[in-house]
């Protein structure tokens, strides 16, 4: 704000939940499959809930990188290069936006976009009880 005079906010942040996230803190008996999970199929991860791969999985995973002109290795190489702390640490975010000049971000989860269908609701309160959980949460 000091720079502009203008609050400055990216209101399209994305925050890459932890894998275990649903896993370690919703009651199986309860939930069972549909509970999210992440699942190595070969080198890549695949994303299931209810028992169907929502996204990743081999065969999409390599179908997207072909049609790229890359192979699984670049696909993976790729990815892990968008990694930075500042998409799970509240704490490494909030620098992340000192050094884009922002003051404030409207942060949505990246895995559960994939999730659905489900019940949209029960499914945000889950997910917002774990994040709550966690401490994934910033004053800004």
């Amino acid at each position: 704000m000091a720079l502009t005079g203008l609050l400055l906010v990216d209101g399209d942040g994305h925050t890459v939940e932890p894998k275990d996230l649903w896993v370690a803190r919703m009651d199986a008996k309860r939930w069972g499959d549909w509970i999210p999970r992440t699942v190595m199929e070969g080198e890549v991860e695949a994303f299931y809930v209810g028992g169907v791969c929502r996204g990743g999985g081999l065969e999409l995973t390599a179908k997207l990188a072909g049609e790229l002109g890359m192979t699984l290795a670049d696909w993976k190489a790729m990815l892990a290069s968008l990694e930075r702390p500042g998409g799970f640490d509240p704490h490494a975010r909030v620098q992340d936006l000192d050094l884009e000049g922002l003051d404030a971000a409207v942060v949505y989860p990246t895995m559960s976009l994939f999730y659905g269908p489900n019940d949209e609701i029960a499914a945000l309160r889950r997910e917002l009880a774990a994040q709550s959980e966690t401490g994934s949460t910033s004053p800004r």
